[in-house]
């Protein structure tokens, strides 16, 4: 454990020093405020004796800030992880790293948990901060406790699945080539998982969507991460009448355990590829 700790804060470190952690930080604020202006700018022009139309403004910005949160884990992953690696390999630090009594497997923990270190402490200020800001300018839509743990759990795993992919591919591509690889499977996997609730007639489209849910169920993660955080079952019409965006078929609340399991098997590939990699 002390090995996986050692490696966890070296590269945590290291994406200080690169000015990674500074910039996340930055923008993140600048989001909050942005965030928060433009609430504050609805807020006035609410209509009091039309609460529909309130509670469609205010589903309206929470999707927006759940689509700023799913983006961020993408580029998270993207940007951070796919280069963790390959690079270390050319460069010849890890021909370093490797000469020290260390497991294989114990550099691939490492690395992953100074990841999820990010994401545990970046994903909950992102929803929690959000929630405040929509509470201060509209005090009856608050979100329940439950639920807002929901939408802060489905977007950890989401942040776990794509850093593990992103870390997979680390082992045989490029920083480059893993960062496009990874990034356009996230996107297309959005674009068609959006478009499959909206053409209900098309068979290629039912046949692909689910396959891909399940070699990369991101996008089911980020919908029952939206489906919690903009009201649930509670709320099924406006959450339909938000077209691509919405969530006219909510994933099952059983989708968390299948991103656990989906984590422990691409962990174990991972590991397995990096043990076996010539270096």
């Amino acid at each position: 454990m002390r090995n996986i700790r050692l490696i966890a804060q070296m590269s945590i470190n290291e994406m200080s020093r690169r000015k990674i952690l500074p910039i996340l930080g930055i923008m993140t604020l600048g989001f909050f405020v942005l965030f928060d202006f433009v609430i504050g700018g609805q807020s006035s022009a609410a209509v009091p004796g039309n609460p529909l139309s309130n509670l469609a403004t205010v589903v309206g910005d929470k999707v927006m800030a759940a689509f700023f949160v799913n983006l961020f884990i993408g580029f998270m992953a993207i940007f951070i992880v796919s280069g963790a690696i390959t690079p270390e390999v050319d460069n010849g630090t890890l021909l370093v790293i490797l000469a020290r009594p260390l497991k294989r497997w114990q550099i691939i923990a490492g690395k992953w948990l100074a990841v999820l270190v990010m994401q545990v402490v970046m994903i909950p200020i992102l929803v929690i901060v959000t929630s405040i800001i929509v509470h201060a300018y509209f005090p009856h839509q608050s979100i329940p406790l439950p639920a807002l743990m929901g939408t802060i759990l489905s977007f950890l795993e989401e942040g776990w699945i794509l850093s593990l992919l992103a870390l997979l591919g680390s082992v045989f591509l490029s920083q480059v080539a893993n960062g496009i690889m990874i990034g356009l499977a996230f996107i297309i996997n959005f674009i068609v998982g959006s478009m499959a609730q909206l053409v209900h007639h098309s068979l290629i489209l039912q046949i692909v969507s689910p396959t891909l849910s399940l070699l990369m169920p991101t996008n089911e993660l980020y919908r029952r991460a939206l489906f919690e955080w903009s009201g649930g079952i509670s709320n099924p019409f406006l959450l339909s009448a938000l077209g691509p965006f919405g969530v006219t078929h909510p994933p099952a609340g059983s989708i968390a355990i299948y991103a656990i399991i989906y984590t422990g098997i691409i962990f174990a590939i991972t590991c397995r590829s990096f043990a076996r990699l010539d270096v």
